[in-house]
């Protein structure tokens, strides 16, 4: 990791980004439940899944159109913070607990769903380019160890939805500015200047 620091940003954007979802799986639930209303958890999962597979698919129209997979995680990561950090300020001004509020929550969980699906395809590709073969599952062991202890951390000391949601947000962020960093090493790696899009 220290010949190739690439490695580094890529295993940090993995361990905040999986981090995030991994506690918003455990939150979501709770999240679009309120003492008025009790959601349809299995079309609302539908819909999760649904949306996971769009963005992969999203990613294979990114790629077909020129769209460096470094570029696309910038975008999917950009769009995940939109998502998870709406959801927290819907929740942070109480708006989550009218109905309208809470249809909007989930439609933004759905799109942060829709992020991951493209965050998995796009990290996946950049995984295979840049972790080298022999070490590679010693690489993605040793990144399991923060992602873990941060999802564990969250769901000990969480005690709403609206402090999962804000810590979601924080990792998210830095996985954005990663993202931004990664793309930069990416480019001077290849040698040449990419496009945004």
């Amino acid at each position: 990791m220290r010949e190739q620091p690439l490695l580094f940003v890529l295993m940090a954007i993995s361990s905040a980004t999986e981090s995030a979802m991994y506690a918003f799986v455990l939150e979501w639930t709770p999240a679009l439940t309120t003492p008025s209303t009790r959601p349809p958890y299995g079309l609302i999962f539908s819909c999760f899944m649904v949306a996971y597979m769009a963005g992969s698919t999203t990613f294979a129209l990114f790629l077909r159109n020129g769209v460096r997979p470094a570029t696309a995680l910038v975008i999917f990561m950009a769009s995940s913070v939109f998502a998870i950090g709406g959801a927290w300020l819907f929740f942070k001004l109480g708006i989550n607990a009218t109905p309208g509020g809470t249809f909007s929550v989930f439609l933004l969980l759905t799109l942060f769903e829709f992020n991951i699906g493209g965050y998995f395809a796009t990290m996946a590709t950049l995984k295979a380019e840049f972790v080298p073969e022999p070490i590679r599952a010693t690489i993605y062991n040793v990144f399991r160890v923060p992602l873990n202890l941060i999802v564990v951390v969250i769901n000990l000391v969480s005690l709403s939805s609206e402090f999962t949601f804000f810590a979601c947000t924080i990792l998210l962020t830095i996985a954005f500015g990663c993202s931004i960093v990664a793309r930069h090493m990416v480019v001077h790696i290849e040698g040449k200047a990419t496009p945004l899009v």
